[in-house]
């Protein structure tokens, strides 16, 4: 199997230990054993794999210097997010097998950006993909390397990754920490976020997008944090506030 540049192979009862994280203000998905910037410059240099320093924009799939097996994941979500169906484009009509991976050729590795965010209506699944929304066609599968957190071949090249349950994951830093509990309201709330300002909200605010600002703003004081998923809650208002500040 393909990712970018790379080849990898499954290695069943593999897999990342612990739970993502769905840094929100970083527009970043991270799975892997480090809380922050200094562990994270270590753990590039005890492993192998796709990017390797510590500022790149691309992203990570490191593998286990000794063994090559997946250690972890840095994903960048790409601006202009937009709703779609429940279906995630046919993605989620395939079952996602558990499993983990292992490095068989890496001279060279890089993988290929996404380009193209997706996020579900009710916020149950965020798809990101180097298409521009390409379906699975015979022979896809969808890999669950993590919790929650699944990479998708068409047929057996690397297309991008699909976040189950984003608002569950959200989190204002790097450091581990237990999910979210349920929070459909929540949930819906992100989905506004992301999509605000054409998928754009920095940009639009860099451009000086009153009606933007002033949607962010409403939004924020519509997130209560006396009910639901308290801490994701507080997450997603920190988020709006850091940007809102950023930009005014």
């Amino acid at each position: 199997m393909r990712v970018g540049t790379g080849a990898v192979r499954l290695a069943p009862g593999g897999g990342i230990t612990g739970t993502p994280r769905f840094v929100v203000s970083g527009s970043l998905v991270v799975a892997g054993p480090y809380t922050s910037g200094e562990e994270h410059e270590m753990h590039l240099l005890a492993t192998r794999g796709a990017g390797n320093w510590q500022d790149s924009a691309e992203d990570e799939f490191r593998f286990d210097a000794a063994e090559g097996l997946l250690k972890s994941l840095h994903l960048q979500v790409p601006s202009g997010t937009r709703t779609v169906g429940e279906d995630c484009e046919g993605w989620s009509l395939v079952p996602y097998e558990v499993t983990g991976m292992e490095l068989i050729q890496e001279q060279g590795f890089s993988v290929p950006p996404c380009t193209t965010s997706l996020i579900t209506s009710t916020g149950d699944k965020l798809l990101c993909t180097t298409g521009r929304s390409p379906s699975p066609v015979a022979g896809s599968r969808r890999l669950r390397v993590c919790p929650d957190l699944d990479l998708l071949f068409s047929p057996s090249s690397y297309v991008g990754w699909i976040l189950s349950n984003a608002a569950t994951h959200m989190s204002s830093g790097w450091g581990m920490r237990e999910p979210n509990g349920p929070d459909a309201e929540l949930a819906v709330f992100l989905v506004e976020y992301m999509t605000l300002g054409g998928g754009s909200v920095g940009d639009a605010l860099e451009d000086g997008d009153t009606v933007t600002a002033d949607a962010l703003r409403a939004l924020m004081e519509r997130i209560r944090v006396d009910r639901g998923a308290v801490e994701g809650r507080l997450t997603l208002r920190s988020c709006i506030a850091e940007i809102l500040d950023w930009y005014s």
